[in-house]
């Protein structure tokens, strides 16, 4: 099980997919947080914490699809 989790992450690294899925996870997160800021006036991540897992939802599948193929 290690042996493939080590091949999974290194083929993630070495093409282009990992760097576009933290970026794009990185970019709603920040999103998130300037909006909820903008809206109350103070900088509360709570409104992050709680669209987390709906993301985290659609990001998890598309790294572990390589695994269950």
């Amino acid at each position: 099980m290690f042996a493939i989790m080590k091949r999974d992450f290194r083929s993630y690294f070495n093409s282009p997919i990992a760097y576009v899925l933290i970026g794009l996870f990185v970019f709603v997160m920040s999103f998130i947080f300037v909006i909820g800021t903008v809206q109350s006036g103070q900088a509360d991540f709570s409104s992050g914490f709680a669209f987390i897992n709906t993301l985290l939802m659609f990001i998890v599948p598309i790294l572990s699809m390589r695994a269950f193929t």
